[in-house]
């Protein structure tokens, strides 16, 4: 609620937005987007027009763009906050060779396994660039990388371990910084049972969330059943299932059909399944109730309009 005085508090502020009070103080000092006036007690206090700038550096921001340019769209004059497409050609000519130097200083981190340091980084470049961008240009060719490392014997075990563990983490932390509305529409999201690979479901819960989804992960490899339960418990609008590898049809080779079965018994529920294995089965195996995603945007836009009916 506002105050007589006609400013906000840091946390109003917070609660209108969905910014932590940590981040807009960062904002604040690193790039000047706004000026909060100080009582006398030393508290920042806000204005209306403070929170509408906010507001839209953090909708670019969600967006794909840099805090930075973001922050210089919304006070440049020469630059509207609606033109959003010479401020995303600057960033994609500008920044892409310091994208490419900082997957490289994250295989150097990675493969002396120095977490810490790939996290901290891993924050920095979310604050830099956004979540969005961090996680389709600079977190996923990193673990494209990392595989490829692997797979050719140049890294350990150990290391890919490490080193997906870390991604893996930043991810589940910045889904629980993200602000849902009790009112949003579910989206529930499994791996198949005996699939591990929980990093790209991750990645789709956050762009969902910001999508306007309330998100809910049931994990990597439920038991069987335990999928159908949650979707007869939880009622979701949407159930986004995933199997990035061959092992679930390898240990059951009727897991999809069961599920595409259920799906029938169903049908006011979305249910789509995405990943490399799942693709591979669904090109020999028809489906005839569960729909084949190869993106994440065909999750979460086309059940943003299912929300909408």
């Amino acid at each position: 609620m506002r105050s007589e005085t006609g400013y906000y508090s840091i946390r109003q502020v917070a609660d209108q937005t969905g910014l932590t009070t940590q981040l807009i103080r960062k904002w604040e000092q690193r790039y000047q987007i706004i000026e909060p006036r100080r009582l006398q007690n030393g508290y920042r206090v806000y204005t209306a027009e403070d929170v509408q700038l906010l507001s839209k550096v953090q909708e670019l921001v969600q967006n794909g763009y840099s805090v930075k340019n973001a922050a210089l769209a919304v006070r440049s004059a020469n630059l509207p906050t609606d033109d959003l497409g010479a401020l995303q050609d600057f960033d994609a000519n500008v920044q892409q060779p310091s994208l490419q130097r900082i997957v490289h200083r994250l295989i150097e981190l990675g493969e002396g396994s120095r977490e810490g340091e790939m996290a901290a980084l891993f924050q920095r470049c979310s604050q830099q660039y956004g979540i969005t961008e961090t996680m389709h240009r600079i977190l996923t060719p990193f673990l494209r990388e990392i595989g490829r490392l692997w797979e050719s014997g140049q890294w350990s075990e150990y290391q890919e371990h490490i080193a997906s563990i870390t991604v893996r983490d930043f991810l589940v932390q910045v889904r629980g910084e993200l602000r849902e509305q009790p009112a949003w529409p579910l989206l529930l999201a499994s791996c198949l049972p005996y699939e591990r690979h929980e990093i790209p479901l991750h990645m789709l819960l956050i762009e969902s969330s910001l999508a306007g989804w309330r998100t809910l992960f049931l994990g990597a490899s439920p038991a069987p059943g335990a999928i159908e339960e949650a979707v007869l418990r939880l009622r979701p609008v949407r159930v986004a299932l995933s199997a990035s590898t061959w092992t679930p049809f390898e240990q059951d080779d009727q897991v999809l059909s069961v599920l595409d079965e259920f799906a029938s018994m169903h049908p006011s529920v979305d249910f789509y399944v995405g990943g490399d294995g799942a693709l591979s089965f669904a090109q020999h195996h028809r489906l005839y109730h569960i729909h084949v995603a190869t993106s994440a945007e065909e999750v979460y836009r086309v059940s943003r309009t299912h929300s909408e009916r």
